[in-house]
């Protein structure tokens, strides 16, 4: 009795296992069958950044994370695409810049599904930003980020280097965490060359509400695209024309006829100390030995010598004989003025106002004419920049001119837009940090293109 129980028991359990066997195999069937497409043997991910979408071949080129390499894959109609709200759309609609993850049949090379990465930021509009090219750092709104050589740059959907974009362009930014993956130029620049203008060289010229700054000789300024209302003024005189600014594209700003106004002129006597030293007024080295005829206005004068301190400020001119002493030893301007009572600016402004001198300073407000404060600029005046490329092309150092390459000038130190036009060719403009190391510089750039 108990053999037979015991066999009975025996098939029992034997049929129990035979049957979860049976279950389990077929389980594991059904999960084989159902496992998803992306993590399938064949198919490839990857976090990257989308450079170009060609919607005639139906292709998407991307910058591949894995490798930092360029990839190109094919998308079909049963490419899956979701926008940044994980929404369903279409791989024509994603937008070049935008950083994604993507999973392709590597042996195909075709896209089976791309969307906007969930950890991504994007700033549009972005126009207070600043970069040192040096540190491979971007600013947005005095946020510093950090760039590699990697970063995609676009500029109507072509890839540009960093350093030609210019403080004046509108940007949208894509990154992660404190990275920048790409830039996009959504407003780029062009540039205005003005031309019979030398009425209002001492003066001040502003474009529309985007720039402010002192009229010199031989200028060329990188703008906004855009149309805008270029006013000139220098003292009582002033004149305003209407122009339109294309992008990379070189502006002609006749300023004939516009001048209206008297014209009045001062003798302006400079008493430098120590002797020796470099003047500039407007851009231009002057000989201080000799009386200075400057138009009623606002002129920019810098001063310098081995040895000892630069001075760079603003002297209004608006009487007919002043003197202008300037000390660079003691760092101070000092006034020459039998009125002094009549000199209601502040010490940081030259005012010449029915008195017969008057005072200039090292940190005047007018410095902030231009795009940049003035009174933050250093110069070392023992070392140079040296622009070596392309030869016969003009050079432009924020706007100014300082001669046909090969070309030196004293070193300036900061972060500088450095422009090089030549007739017939497309001018080029790019963004330099200059770092205070004592050293000579030399900078060779690509040659221009045929217009």
């Amino acid at each position: 009795m108990k053999s037979r129980n015991y066999l009975a028991i025996m098939l029992i359990i034997f049929a129990g296992m035979t049957l979860l066997t049976s279950c389990t195999g077929d389980n594991k069937a059904t999960q084989e069958n159902e496992m998803p497409n992306e993590i399938k043997a064949d198919s490839a991910l990857f976090q990257g950044v989308i450079k170009s979408i060609d919607t005639e071949s139906r292709q998407i080129t991307f910058l591949n994370y894995n490798y930092y390499n360029e990839v190109v894959l094919a998308y079909s109609d049963a490419t899956k695409a979701y926008n940044s709200v994980g929404s369903l759309t279409t791989p024509e609609t994603m937008e070049a810049g935008s950083v994604v993850q993507v999973s392709y049949e590597s042996d195909t090379n075709l896209i089976r599904s791309i969307e906007i990465d969930s950890d991504s930021w994007e700033y549009d509009n972005v126009v207070k930003w600043s970069i040192d090219t040096n540190k491979y750092m971007l600013s947005i709104s005095d946020t510093n980020y950090r760039y590699n050589d990697s970063v995609v740059v676009l500029s109507q959907g072509k890839t540009q280097d960093v350093m030609c974009l210019n403080p004046v362009d509108k940007l949208k930014i894509y990154g992660i965490d404190n990275k920048i993956c790409s830039i996009i130029v959504k407003e780029g620049h062009g540039y205005i060359k003005p031309s019979n203008y030398e009425e209002f060289i001492g003066g001040v010229m502003s474009v529309g509400y985007e720039m402010n700054r002192p009229i010199e000789e031989n200028m060329l300024l990188a703008v906004r695209e855009g149309t805008y209302e270029v006013t000139m003024k220098n003292g009582s005189l002033s004149g305003t024309k209407t122009v339109q600014v294309l992008r990379d594209t070189q502006t002609p700003l006749d300023m004939s006829g516009t001048a209206k106004g008297a014209v009045d002129e001062g003798s302006v006597e400079f008493d430098i100390w120590p002797p020796g030293a470099d003047v500039y007024v407007n851009g231009k080295l002057v000989d201080t030995s000799e009386n200075l005829t400057l138009k009623y206005g606002k002129h920019s004068v810098t001063a310098s010598l081995l040895g000892y301190t630069s001075y760079k400020g603003i002297l209004t001119v608006n009487s007919p004989n002043p003197t202008v002493i300037i000390n660079l030893s003691e760092e101070i301007a000092e006034v020459d003025d039998e009125d002094r009572d009549n000199n209601k600016d502040s010490d940081e402004e030259a005012d010449n106002t029915s008195k017969p001198s008057t005072s200039v300073s090292a940190s005047s407000d007018d410095n902030k004419l231009n795009n940049a404060d003035e009174s933050q600029i250093k110069y070392d005046k023992d070392h140079t920049i040296t622009v070596n490329k392309p030869e016969g092309t003009r050079v432009y150092l924020n706007g100014t001119y300082k001669g046909v390459v090969p070309c030196s000038f004293p070193k300036e130190i900061g972060t500088h837009t450095v422009t090089l036009s030549k007739d017939g060719e497309t001018t080029r403009s790019y963004t330099i940090a200059v770092e205070d190391d004592s050293n000579n510089i030399e900078w060779s750039f690509p040659e221009l293109t045929q217009e």
